[in-house]
């Protein structure tokens, strides 16, 4: 997306609807679904996401897996929220390493 304006749209709705959405932006008929784990605090910790053939993902599929994805971070925050954000680097830089 190479528009400002656009993309600064985009934000705004991503944060509207809970969940931003790539459509094929980043790389050709590679689509996502992504959304935020925020803290107790309202700070965002981490992402989940889902991808799929861009093709293939419809308006329906998007709002289902935005909807699952959004139960499935809540159960993260519950797993994460005692954790102290260098905890969570770490988990990071651990899991990278695979």
């Amino acid at each position: 997306m190479a528009n400002v304006p656009v993309l600064l749209s985009e934000i705004d709705r991503a944060r509207q609807d809970g969940f931003a959405c790539n459509r094929g932006e980043s790389k050709p008929d590679i689509g996502a679904v992504v959304v935020p784990v925020f803290d107790h605090a309202g700070e965002p910790r981490l992402t989940l996401s889902a991808f799929r053939m861009a093709s293939r993902f419809s308006a329906a599929h998007e709002a289902r897996i935005a909807a699952s994805l959004a139960t499935i971070a809540q159960e993260v925050l519950g797993a994460i929220q005692d954790q102290p954000v260098w905890a969570l680097d770490k988990m990071r830089q651990d899991f990278m390493h695979y």
